[in-house]
């Protein structure tokens, strides 16, 4: 089963296995700091669906956040990276593709996490995961501030398979 926590600056995906239900991997796909284009907002789609393709490869069910989109006054990310497209496009695309992949279910934040802060939710999160999946996240390369993503798609697919 993959569970997807999608958004333009990184989404998150968990993959688990459909016998132990354990977690087996986490990726952050991300088009970077580069200029978003449609072009990159493709490539992520691509990325994201091919990865949902090959997990889906005797998965039994598979869960995407429906993404909340921000309302934005200008073309420009939170670093200041001026973009040809409208940032929330990336989310939208990125959801739109999980949403196509066959047997995935649709879920809003407020029904699986409801309104617990952050930080106390990736430490829940955390807690459910054994030592071997814990390192799975601690050990995956990807930037601090992103690995949040990471911990959010996990909280989803532990949420979806009875382990939150």
């Amino acid at each position: 089963m993959i569970s997807i926590d999608p958004s333009w600056r990184g989404t998150g995906t968990a993959q688990f296995d459909n016998d132990s239900l354990l977690l087996k991997e986490v990726h952050l796909l991300s088009v970077g700091k580069t200029k978003l284009t449609w072009e990159s907002m493709a490539r992520l789609a691509g990325s994201l669906s091919l990865q949902l393709y090959n997990a889906h490869n005797g998965a039994r069910i598979g869960i995407i956040e429906v993404p909340k989109v921000y309302p934005h006054s200008s073309k420009k990310s939170a670093d200041g990276t001026e973009h040809n497209v409208d940032p929330n496009d990336i989310v939208r695309l990125a959801y739109l593709a999980g949403v196509l992949a066959p047997g995935v279910e649709t879920v809003t934040p407020q029904e699986w996490k409801k309104q617990v802060p952050k930080k106390i939710h990736n430490q829940r999160v955390l807690s459910r995961l054994n030592e071997k999946e814990r390192y799975l996240i601690e050990d995956y390369n990807c930037p601090a501030h992103l690995k949040h993503n990471v911990i959010d798609a996990v909280g989803l697919g532990l949420w979806k398979l009875g382990r939150m």
